[in-house]
């Protein structure tokens, strides 16, 4: 049997949806519009929409003059107050983005630094300062904090079970973390790769892109990815999938850091092609490109096993799981033009669906900041999209 609704309950679901047809329309959409659109009356409809102004969740436009009638009041979503902030904690580099609820990205920066072996406590003091140099002179309320890191996470999406390239195991980093306006109960941690996803999934908060369907693979020293089907992110019976550069490649393969051996991130992973590249530890990406463009023998060789390797691994995802689009982040997206040739002709080699459909290859324009997007976007969104849990984010709505 149905639990029947009460009045907070119906209350909620009228809020999503006027809140819902705000966030399709982003120029904007009036009182009767928004009553048109979701069945609402236009009396219930601008009750909703004063107690979500005066949450300072929605802004009034300037009138607009139809062809008859009374000008109309668009209304948005409010821009600059209410806000995720997004952190992404990587090998080479930390990355911060704070985007607001109407998508705008307010804050971002990208600092270059060495944590292999790293102390988490020391990176995590360093991270909050950072964060507070932007907040200090700033008005934001923060609906919640995403902290995204390469390795798996506790069920908890509180502690971090191991992120052994960064050296870090059974950590609780939420406790190291304070800054204006942060509260512990607002933040969680995600698998970096788990939270690009986000980025594709949503093009702005609440707001779908249409993707339901790909693998996202992302390359930095570690190999990560996301798988996504019907529009959600897989993540296996305790939120583990997706340690797609713990693959074995090679049966004989190099020793991983994982403690297992031939791993694909032994082949892909930036270390890795350096090394087997026969270059220096300290080789930067834009050197390893110019060789390879330049024609040396043991780059190219590096980068076109490392594209083999990716290919049989991407095919062999796709005769599992029947995708059909492949998004390419951080190294593998630099990469790409180097890798296209080799890697294009193993998928078509060894993707049985191929020959009834196409495989689309994309690369992410996002940069470092694909993880911080999609950690914001997921955040916002699930915020936006659940009424019922505005108090515990502190959006100052009530439901009596």
């Amino acid at each position: 049997m149905k639990a029947r609704k009460d009045s907070t309950s119906i209350r909620q679901e009228n809020i999503g949806l006027v809140l819902g047809a705000i966030l399709q329309e982003h120029e904007g959409i009036s009182r009767a519009d928004i009553s048109k659109t979701t069945g609402l009356t236009r009396a219930t409809v601008s009750r909703l929409v004063e107690e979500l102004l005066d949450a300072q969740i929605l802004e009034e436009l300037a009138p607009v003059s139809p062809p008859t009638g009374r000008p109309a009041l668009p209304l948005v979503v409010k821009k600059g107050k209410q806000c995720a902030i997004g952190v992404e904690i990587n090998l080479e580099y930390v990355a911060v983005q704070i985007i607001d609820i109407a998508g705008n990205t307010l804050f971002e920066d990208k600092k270059t630094v060495d944590l292999r072996n790293s102390e988490p406590e020391t990176v995590l003091r360093k991270l909050s300062a950072t964060i507070e140099s932007y907040l200090t002179n700033t008005d934001l309320d923060i609906l919640s904090v995403v902290l995204c890191i390469p390795g798996l996470v506790a069920e908890d999406a509180q502690t971090i079970l191991t992120a052994p390239n960064l050296g870090w195991h059974n950590v609780h980093p939420i406790a190291h973390l304070s800054f204006p306006g942060f509260e512990e109960n607002r933040c969680f941690v995600m698998n970096e790769a788990d939270a690009a996803a986000y980025a594709f999934l949503y093009a702005r908060p609440g707001v779908l892109t249409g993707m339901k369907n790909f693998l996202y693979l992302s390359a930095e020293v570690g190999v990560g990815a996301a798988i996504v089907v019907n529009g959600r992110v897989f993540t296996g019976s305790r939120g583990w999938a997706g340690e797609i550069g713990h693959i074995c490649v090679n049966l004989t393969g190099p020793q991983c850091r994982c403690g297992s051996n031939g791993c694909l991130e032994q082949y892909v992973g930036f270390d890795a092609l350096v090394s087997r590249a026969q270059l220096p530890h300290g080789t930067d990406m834009e050197t390893l490109c110019r060789m390879f463009d330049d024609r040396h023998d043991s780059v190219r060789r590096a980068i076109d096993e490392g594209a083999l390797a990716l290919g049989s691994t991407i095919a062999n995802v796709l005769n599992l799981l029947d995708l059909d689009t492949v998004i390419l982040g951080g190294n593998f997206a630099k990469l790409y033009s180097r890798m296209e040739i080799v890697l294009k002709s193993e998928i078509e080699y060894r993707a049985l669906g191929r020959r009834w459909a196409n495989v689309t290859l994309e690369t992410s324009t996002y940069a470092h900041y694909g993880a911080t997007r999609g950690g914001c976007m997921r955040a916002l969104s699930s915020i936006l999209e659940n009424p019922a849990r505005w108090d515990a984010n502190g959006i100052p709505i009530s439901f009596p």
